[in-house]
């Protein structure tokens, strides 16, 4: 295999001597660079690539490209290291990464999920369904990267509990390129990727060919980065631009993404669905219940009955959004179908935890709700299942978007019986400010419970409820980790609640005994 070149990902620029330096990997960060690898130097909110050149250098840097300005023009030489000076770097990093790893989106079905909410369910759901209709299939997002294979030992369930971490939802241009190459190399048919508003305004999927596209919703959400509604759902507007789209797909329910129907570009293909009116694809004669959902679905492509163990008529929604992206591949709406009873939720997501279903006599449910949309159609939803109380735990996260902390504030507390604010990852903000914002948007703030350590908040839910009662810990999902000012620290919001389960039962059995003990 012959080496790559700087001639090789960085066509029509005038290298002159330095086209045929060899690059043996592409590095932003000169903590993670190799001795041959190219030093992109781009210029953050934060952080300028620039002011680490030297240290590249004397890494082993094979040279270094710059964003251009009237310091950095052409090529400069710093010993046997060419600097080379390239207009709008950051958002050329993209299209370089894809040259280095041989334009892996070109070799694959990518399917492009984006929205404030439902791209996780959405990619994990798709990515599920095509590994069951062609073996093979693969994911990236919050949750992490990773193959999907139904040959393989391991179960689906396991797989996706076995997904490799980037600490981004989308990860940075140059690790996305390498990791889609990973996931082609490996055999992926197919893959579902999560597309952030940030991905999207930082460039980092620009050269990503994405052939299908969903648009889920847009609510509240980033405000803190995007500045304001319009921007950030401007900045999510962008995947309608990305090269190779074939097919967009939008949810009709949500005012935003139905506006965008109009803005879809000539020759690109647009679809939308529904779960309350008709669409292209659309759902009729819906019934919810504690075992999930069963509805009648109405396509282009035919006409039938889904049933799925997915709670919540948002989580049908995700269905209908993934259904209709895997049929314009081309797979029968029968194959199809067949396969919605087994898709898995996504960890984090509507997840239910359970210790002994019988013997914990409480529903105890964790969910990554952490914008007001989302608290509201989680809560909603747990309001069809329900039989008793509904117990809602929750926090805001610091350093992030305040309005929506008592928004917030008032949905837990319209929409659920007890609530207890509590700690989500403060971060470097006070957690009492943050509580404070959340009873800001209560009726009855004093009705509220106010419990700042996480664990505790939990507990206390859990062994104060009711036979019946469900308790919803919303905010943190599949997150193992809480961030307090400068540090992180080690906690799981599924674990913490089978902790306190075990702690009921163990409490119930005790008090069994003790009644059923002859003085």
């Amino acid at each position: 295999m012959n080496a790559t070149t700087l001639a090789d990902i960085l066509p029509g620029v005038a290298l002159e001597k330095a086209a045929t330096i060899a690059v043996r990997n592409l590095c932003l960060d000169t903590r993670q660079l190799k001795i041959g690898d190219a030093f992109i130097a781009i210029v953050g909110n934060k952080i300028d690539g620039r002011d680490f050149i030297a240290k590249a250098i004397e890494l082993g840097a094979s040279a270094i490209l710059v964003e251009a300005d009237k310091n950095w023009q052409g090529i400069a030489w710093l010993g046997d290291v060419p600097v080379i000076a390239i207009e709008q770097l950051s958002a050329q990093v993209s299209a370089i990464a894809a040259r280095f790893f041989g334009e892996p989106s070109k070799k694959v079905h990518l399917l492009g999920i984006t929205g404030t909410n439902g791209k996780t369910t959405c990619s994990l759901l798709a990515a599920q369904l095509l590994a069951r209709l062609q073996h093979k299939s693969a994911v990236v997002g919050t949750l992490g990267y990773g193959l999907l294979d139904t040959t393989a030992l391991a179960p689906i369930a396991q797989q996706l509990g076995a997904l490799h971490s980037t600490g981004l939802t989308t990860p940075d241009p140059i690790a996305l390129q390498r990791i889609l190459a990973e996931l082609v190399n490996d055999g992926a048919a197919s893959i579902a990727i999560e597309v952030s508003s940030h991905s999207l305004q930082q460039k980092r999927v620009a050269n990503v060919n994405v052939h299908t596209a969903i648009f889920t919703n847009l609510t509240q959400d980033h405000l803190d980065y995007h500045g304001d509604l319009t921007s950030y759902g401007n900045a999510k507007a962008q995947l309608l631009q990305a090269p190779g789209l074939h097919t967009t797909i939008f949810n009709l329910d949500d005012d935003w993404a139905k506006s965008l129907l109009g803005k879809v570009p000539a020759g690109v293909n647009a679809l939308s669905y529904s779960t309350k009116i008709a669409a292209d694809i659309y759902a009729q004669d819906i019934e919810l219940n504690a075992f999930g959902v069963t509805a009648h679905l109405v396509t282009p492509w035919g006409e039938a009955k889904i049933q799925s163990p997915l709670l919540g008529e948002f989580n049908l929604s995700n269905l209908l959004a993934i259904i209709a992206a895997v049929a314009v591949q081309g797979f029968a709406l029968d194959a199809i179908v067949a396969c919605v009873p087994d898709l898995l939720p996504a960890p984090g997501r509507m997840q239910q935890v359970v210790v002994d279903q019988q013997a914990q006599q409480v529903q105890v449910i964790v969910d990554y709700a952490h914008t007001p949309d989302a608290l509201e159609n989680t809560l909603r939803a747990i309001q069809q299942h329900k039989a008793g109380n509904i117990w809602t735990v929750f926090g805001c996260g610091g350093d992030r978007d305040k309005t929506k902390r008592p928004l917030m504030g008032t949905i837990a507390e319209r929409l659920s019986d007890y609530v207890i604010v509590t700690n989500d990852n403060p971060r470097s903000e006070e957690p009492s400010t943050i509580a404070g914002e959340i009873l800001r948007g209560m009726n009855r703030p004093s009705g509220c419970l106010v419990i700042a350590d996480r664990a505790q908040a939990i507990d206390f839910a859990v062994q104060q409820a009711k036979a019946g009662d469900i308790v919803l810990i919303a905010g943190k999902g599949h997150e193992d980790y809480q961030i307090f000012a400068t540090q992180t620290l080690p906690f799981s919001d599924t674990k913490q609640a089978r902790i306190a389960l075990q702690k009921r039962i163990a409490k119930s059995e005790n008090d069994n005994r003790s009644q059923g003990a002859t003085p």
